[in-house]
């Protein structure tokens, strides 16, 4: 379902009549498709104001581009961009691939199978100030390609300081094999919105 209502779009489209409704809220379901896989999250309900913006922005662009033979960039608005920059996932992976790319970041801390391992992350914002995380819940989940081989809640160790921490034990590295995983550290807010924090290739040894 729609976050944005038809009446919104509607309204940010000069449309007043109804036969056009389900086309304008195909768009919508795009737009903000488009946007959560940008951003690297899921919104909750209702989106932040300027989510909506980008999201009206891009239905706009959709509506008038409708019969266009040239392929429509989605965010080719500057305007789009800088209104969904603030909410996107620097975990350096945008979108929702069940695998990361080949160039994906190793991490540095392989897995001792038959070891505990255990990893913290620290959430900032671009200036380098800590994220309140209090309230939140998070998920670490590790991948063998596309398969899931473990998953488990993450731990908040410092609310104020944006702090999450995990550790796997070693009952479970024991079950490794010698090659290499991948995981993806995801963490939701009280209003339910979704960002991938981490997401790392790492070698079990």
């Amino acid at each position: 379902m729609s976050k944005t209502s038809l009446s919104t779009a509607k309204a940010h489209l000069r449309v007043t009549a109804s036969d056009e409704d389900s086309l304008i809220g195909l768009y919508v379901d795009a737009a903000e498709e488009h946007a959560e896989k940008w951003c690297d999250r899921e919104f909750g309900t209702p989106l932040p104001y300027s989510v909506t913006a980008a999201v009206l922005l891009i239905v706009g662009g959709l509506y008038e581009n409708r019969e266009s033979l040239v392929p429509t960039q989605l965010n080719a608005n500057p305007a789009v961009e800088a209104l969904l920059q603030p909410f996107r996932s620097y975990a350096g992976f945008f979108g929702n691939a069940t695998m990361p790319p080949a160039s994906a970041l190793l991490d540095n801390n392989p897995i001792n199978i038959g070891d505990d391992w255990s990893r913290v992350w620290r959430w900032k914002n671009e200036d380098g100030t800590a994220i309140n995380v209090t309230g939140y819940a998070g998920t670490f989940t590790l991948y063998d390609g596309s398969t899931e081989v473990h998953s488990g809640s993450l731990t908040i160790s410092d609310a104020t300081g944006g702090v999450f921490a995990y550790e796997m034990s070693e009952t479970v590295t024991d079950e490794l094999s010698s090659k290499e995983y991948w995981y993806r550290v995801r963490v939701v807010s009280p209003g339910g919105d979704t960002t991938t924090l981490d997401r790392k290739r790492v070698i079990a040894q």
